[in-house]
């Protein structure tokens, strides 16, 4: 399995206005843990919703800034949680920064290849 981890930061005239990086897991967890990351925005960017599409991962993520919406129709929307675990979404969602962005968090290793779906039940295979 190849691995690619990157450090994205986005200029807008001239000021770093986004800071995505990820960093590789101790080789130990590399079979549960796909990447760590960071996330750090400033409160003075524009906060446009943001399409979140699903990539096959469960995430655990936290927010250490200030909160994230999460839309649940075009207008009604919750506070994402401080701390979460995200499972494997099947469909993209919507989120809006209200503020200073700095969240952390870790994708773990799609289970599609370790997990069989069956008549809507999960059914993980002896090893």
């Amino acid at each position: 399995m190849v691995n690619y981890f990157y450090n994205f930061v986005l200029y807008t005239n001239g000021f770093s206005s986004m800071n995505y990086q990820t960093f590789p897991p101790q080789a130990a967890l590399t079979s549960l843990i796909k990447c760590y990351w960071t996330l750090e925005v400033p409160a003075d960017m524009p906060a446009e919703k943001q399409r979140i599409v699903p990539d096959g991962c469960i995430e655990m993520a936290f927010i250490l800034g200030d909160d994230i919406k999460r839309f649940t129709t075009e207008t009604d929307f919750i506070l994402q949680p401080r701390a979460m675990v995200l499972g494997q979404t099947t469909a993209p969602f919507y989120i809006q920064p209200a503020g200073y962005v700095n969240n952390a968090g870790n994708d773990l290793q799609p289970m599609l290849d370790r997990v069989q779906q069956q008549g809507g039940q999960v059914i993980v295979p002896k090893q």
